[in-house]
């Protein structure tokens, strides 16, 4: 089974939508993006992050993990006037940091196709307070991380070794 995916452009357009999203919506700066394909046998995560499995001819995930600071300062920017009750901010957070991910994921895979058929998707997992999670072996991880005054934020991409030959030279 081949696929057509660019990984390169993928995480790009992910990261630009991201960028533009933290820019539009929270109204927050990346200072700094930094890239890297990574072969640990795990993946760090910060306090929030929320998960998305995609495929068509291939199978990954795609995961953005918040620091605390930065994750509540898009909660408190993206719903300003809105009337929330205080109880349930940890669970508006977490809603928040799914949701974040569903829209620039739902806007980036519209942009992409494998084979001629549309890029599915799942609805976000959200994982709290995760330090971790263990690679399978014949998985690899591709990294973008976006720094700003608030923290920073990772995006990961998760597939099969093999989707990530034509990444191997973006760094």
């Amino acid at each position: 089974m081949g696929h057509t995916l660019n990984v390169k452009r993928l995480i790009d357009v992910i990261t630009d939508k991201t960028i533009s999203f933290l820019d539009k919506e929270a109204s927050l700066k990346v200072i700094d993006k930094k890239f890297k394909v990574n072969d640990m046998p795990y993946m760090d995560l910060e306090n929030i992050s929320s998960l998305i499995s995609i495929g068509g001819d291939f199978n990954a995930y795609i995961v953005f993990s918040f620091d605390k600071d930065l994750i509540f300062q898009i909660f408190k920017k993206y719903t300003k006037g809105l009337d929330l009750v205080p109880e349930e901010q940890e669970a508006d957070i977490e809603e928040t940091a799914g949701e974040m991910l569903n829209i620039i994921i739902g806007n980036t895979l519209t942009l992409f196709q494998s084979n001629g058929k549309a890029i599915h998707f799942s609805p976000p997992i959200i994982i709290p307070e995760a330090k971790r999670i263990i690679r399978y072996h014949k998985a690899k991880f591709f990294q973008s991380a976006l720094n700003t005054d608030y923290g920073t934020m990772r995006i990961f991409l998760v597939g099969p070794k093999e989707l990530f030959n034509d990444a191997l030279d973006y760094l």
